[in-house]
């Protein structure tokens, strides 16, 4: 599935996320415009889901999703992600297992 998905996007062969196997397809970027450091985290909502929890990030994603955050020099950080990442409570279908981040967001 990780190999087929990285077909599609078109991600060249010698990146870190083919040559990572044993993870996600998370994947941070730090840019910077005009003086301005954007830190752009985009996390898999698919390898690691637990349906009987409902939990899309799985423990090492998780803790790499913290460290990021913890470390980030940026001046704005934008997370992206195929689901909501904070809980909107009047639709528990569209949250992470909000009760397991609580230290992280």
């Amino acid at each position: 599935m990780r190999e087929l998905y990285l077909d599609f996007i078109d991600e060249p062969l010698n990146t870190s996320r083919r040559l990572q196997t044993n993870t996600g397809i998370y994947q941070d970027y730090l840019l910077d415009k005009n003086g301005i450091k954007l830190h752009l985290i985009l996390l898999d909502t698919r390898t690691d889901y637990h349906k009987p929890t409902g939990d899309y990030l799985g423990p090492a994603q998780l803790a790499w999703l913290a460290h990021q955050l913890a470390t980030t020099e940026a001046d704005v950080t934008l997370i992206g992600s195929g689901v909501q990442v904070l809980p909107m409570r009047n639709s528990p279908m569209e949250e992470y297992g909000w009760e397991s981040k609580r230290g992280v967001f």
